[in-house]
């Protein structure tokens, strides 16, 4: 008798050569129908001498497996997948049944390998090599060795059988002692889940032309199951259950449906009956009641329904994987332990088990360090395995710390941090280095355990101990031609001297970038630490990531550190000679809240603030000396580009536009405009807005702010959005006035200065900063916003600007003036770089300076 293996493929090079090799000297004929293979499948199976024909996929498995057996020649047929296997071992019985006459198939056992637990699963190999790396296996009977008869062929479109299409033939059948390994299970979860896909859409199929099998419902609610889509597998198997009451396991797979749903009392309902009517799955049942009642906060009730799992399965791993975690979580942790190591008896290789030795290992050496019973904790990790990762290291570096052997305990501590770095490691080895004598190098560990941990209060206290004097002092022979200037604004938005060239900026972001570009102008060295998705150089400034400061200062000993919004790092650490804090928050933002308290900001030497109401306010509400605040100013983004003609009224038209964040009086704005309109029917207005100029998202932007930007939908208003400061520029310079009637006090306002750069005049309010910003170069106009007489002052002077252009050239001009005359980046990069040489000069003694006036009469 010969014997035929038949296999259908489709992009199977991950598993068929395995298949083949498996069934190597059992087959005296090989066929492969392949539907559609755009991989090596099709030369893997020529390599092995397989007779290969082509078959269009037509979402029946029975069709193309029917196909494939038409093309064989042997006496009998082994049908396989490419995901599957034959032991070795098993050939002569597959060959003892093939040499029969009696019977005409064979029923075998298709082993699935699994990683996790489902009903029926069974612990361990199965006493196959096959099964080695797993953790358990379910067995489903299947016929797949049968004789080559024409009337025995596959039926059903998925999850297909080899029947007799005879009456007259019944199938005669015996089992067999032998497995047929099944590894699709343990697949790539992508693979998984696009088969599940697959057979959804067949099972629908199969559904359509066998509606009243139950069979076909219960397969399609497995499907979806294993997609975790369990409401949708619900009605399935309740259709299952309608159709043939009892049927297979569909009690359970309700109650489980209900459980994943949330729906934990009628889980519990179900999960009742399925526990009365189905007694030989009593420990699924108990595992799933076990995880309903955890989910529900009753323990007692938990921990029992997994003690009666394990009763009745002792190798059931889920239920022992459920029963320690809640042990655990109940710090009942040798009881935790207990139950790990009982089902790894059973389940040597379970992943979750193996998992949870770990775990738990390594917390009670935790514990143990924690209650500095280094002895202890020296033994258990002797229990370890000998291959250290990060953690182990560390906790061995901690081990000889605590023992008093600080050398060995940088060796562990260093190796510690080179697998991956945690900055209890890192602090550790501060402290060993410090105690072998090595106080650079323990500064630089104290840096790293900041930069791993920007938030933890000890990490930050062991550096400031550390750092205060040595980083309070240039360097032998600092640049005195050049300085270092270090800007730090950890949690920004991402951004780099790129940004805005490409896209709307905040004004604090673009203050950075062109005031950093400026100075790198000047000969100075400059870095922006911040939140840039890619760190590197652009025009002549490195963008690096904040969390890297400290340990850059450390290594790199800048002049100046500013701190640009945060203050309360560089209020506690000191990371260069002169400190700054610079921000253009108003002095009553929560992001200023405790900077009042002196002690909280002892190593601030100076506030570096961008008006004079700002530093007045600020010195006032936070007790800042007057003496620690200096005032800065922003410069516009066109002064790194040439500065406009002398403007023309008539090249410019009737032209508004509105360049800030949308609740800075947009909305007052677009409610004005019609009357403005109506007083200048030619008058334009664009809309420069959006808060996408602080990385917020266009759909957040629009649920934020749509009602505020559906006004824009009238005549005359273009809704225009953000745009790169440099184009915003040249746009501005085609119009005539800025239009802010903005109610927000502000400490600068970019926006205006930007508009008067161009030569916009600014019709805004008199609020904050704004006059001071403003100048001559601008009205402004008090009161409120959304009061009566604002509101007709407004509209007014934007009338006047519109329509009397000698005006309005008055007021360009003198814009024009102010902002090309003193609000450059490069004239402001130069007053910084005069304020850092004198904040960095070293004054001499007390009696050194008296005798100097003495001298001199004074």
């Amino acid at each position: 008798m010969t014997l035929s293996v038949c296999l259908i493929t489709k992009n199977e090079e991950a598993h068929l050569r395995r298949c083949l090799e498996s069934v190597r000297g059992l087959w005296d004929d090989l066929v492969i129908a392949d539907t559609g293979s755009t991989d090596a499948t099709v030369e893997i199976a020529r390599d092995f001498g397989a007779r290969i024909f082509h078959v269009a996929w037509q979402d029946d498995f029975s069709a193309a497996r029917n196909f494939c057996i038409s093309h064989a020649t042997g006496d009998w047929i082994l049908s396989l997948d490419a995901d599957e296997s034959i032991a070795v071992r098993d050939h002569a019985a597959i060959r003892s049944f093939v040499s029969r006459d009696d019977v005409d198939a064979v029923l075998a056992a298709q082993r699935h390998y699994l990683t996790s637990t489902v009903i029926g699963w069974q612990a361990g190999s199965g006493g196959y090599d096959e099964g080695a790396p797993y953790p358990g296996f379910l067995d489903v009977e299947c016929r797949r060795l049968f004789r080559n008869r024409p009337w025995l062929r596959f039926h059903k479109r998925v999850h297909e059988e080899v029947l007799s299409a005879d009456p007259a033939q019944p199938l005669r059948q015996v089992h067999g002692q032998w497995v047929i390994h099944h590894f699709g299970k343990v697949s790539d979860e992508a693979v998984l889940r696009a088969k599940a896909e697959a057979y959804i859409r067949i099972g629908a199929k199969k559904i359509e032309e066998q509606p009243d099998d139950p069979q076909a419902h219960y397969e399609q609610g497995l499907a979806y199951g294993e997609l975790g889509r369990s409401d949708e597998a619900l009605p399935y198997f309740e259709r299952a259950l309608a159709l043939s009451p009892g049927f297979r396991d569909a009690q359970v797979q309700v109650g489980v449906c209900h459980a994943r749903m949330g729906r934990h009392r009628q889980a519990l309902t179900a999960l009742g009956r399925a526990a009365r009517a189905l007694p030989q799955h009593a420990a699924v049942i108990a595992l799933e009641q076990g995880n309903v009642h955890d989910a529900l906060g009753d323990t007692p009730a938990a921990e029992r329904a997994f003690r009666r799992a394990l009763a009745a399965s002792p190798a059931f791993a889920a239920a022992s994987v459920n029963l320690a975690r809640l042990y655990e979580r109940r710090g009942r942790h040798e009881q935790a332990q207990d139950c790990v190591e009982a089902g790894l008896r059973y389940s040597a290789n379970h992943r979750d088990l193996l998992a949870l030795r770990v775990g738990f290992g390594r917390a009670s050496i935790r514990l143990l360090l924690q209650q500095r019973r280094f002895d202890e904790a020296r033994a258990r990790l002797a229990e370890m395995d000998a291959d250290a990762d990060a953690e182990l290291a560390g906790f061995r570096g901690a081990v000889a710390l605590g023992l008093g052997n600080a050398p060995e305990a940088a060796t562990h501590l260093r190796r510690s941090l080179e697998l991956q770095g945690s900055h209890e490691a890192a602090l550790n080895l501060s402290i060993a280095l410090l105690a072998v004598g090595d106080e650079p190098g323990a500064l630089a560990a104290a840096a790293e355990a900041v930069r791993l941990a920007p938030n933890d209060a000890t990490a930050l206290a062991r550096f400031r101990q550390l750092a205060g004097q040595t980083l309070r002092q240039r360097p032998p022979g600092a640049g005195e031609t050049s300085l270092t200037l270090f800007f730090w604004q950890p949690h920004s938005i991402a951004f780099d001297g790129r940004t805005p060239r490409t896209r709307g900026l905040g004004g604090t972001e673009s203050a950075i970038v062109y005031l950093a570009e400026a100075l790198a102008g000047r000969g100075h060295r400059v870095v922006v630490f911040n939140n840039c998705d890619e760190p590197g150089r652009h025009e002549g400034v490195e963008y690096g990531r904040w969390e890297t400061l400290p340990a850059r200062a450390v290594a790199e000993r800048p002049d100046v550190v500013v701190g640009v919004r945060d203050w309360q790092r560089i209020g506690r650490a000191r990371l260069a000679p002169v400190q700054v804090f610079w921000t253009g928050d108003a002095f009553d933002q929560p992001v200023l809240e405790g900077l009042g308290e002196a002690a909280g900001r002892p190593e601030i030497d100076f506030f570096m603030l961008q008006s004079e109401w700002h530093a007045a306010t600020f010195r006032a509400h936070h007790g800042v000396p007057d003496w620690a605040t200096v005032r800065t100013r922003l410069g516009a983004a066109a002064s790194s580009a040439a500065r406009p003609s002398r403007p023309a009224a008539a090249a410019r038209g009737r032209r508004l536009a509105y360049a800030s964040t949308p609740f800075r009086g947009l909305d007052v704005l677009l409610d004005l405009f019609p009357r403005i309109r109506a007083a200048c029917p030619d008058a334009e207005l664009d809309v420069f807005s959006s808060m996408q100029v602080y990385g917020v998202a266009r759909e957040q932007d629009q649920d934020q702010f749509g009602a505020i930007y559906k006004k824009a939908n009238q005549p005359g208003v273009h809704l225009v959005g953000s745009l790169p400061q440099l184009e915003l520029a040249q746009r501005l310079q085609q119009t005539r006035v800025l239009a802010y009637p903005n109610h927000y006090a502000e400490t600068f306002c970019i926006a205006a200065l930007e508009a008067q750069a161009a030569g916009c005049a600014v019709v805004t309010s008199q609020l904050g900063a704004l006059p001071e910003t403003v100048g001559d170069g601008g009205v402004c106009i008090p009161g409120d916003p959304r009061s009566e007489a604002y509101q007709d002052a407004f509209v007014d002077a934007c009338v006047r600007m519109l329509s009397d252009d000698e005006v309005w050239q008055a007021t360009s001009e003198r814009a024009l003036a102010r902002a090309w005359g003193g609000y450059t980046w490069a004239g402001i990069a130069a007053e910084w770089e005069t304020f850092c040489r004198a904040a960095l000069t070293v004054e001499p003694p007390v009696l050194e300076r008296v005798a100097v006036h003495l001298e001199a009469g004074r």
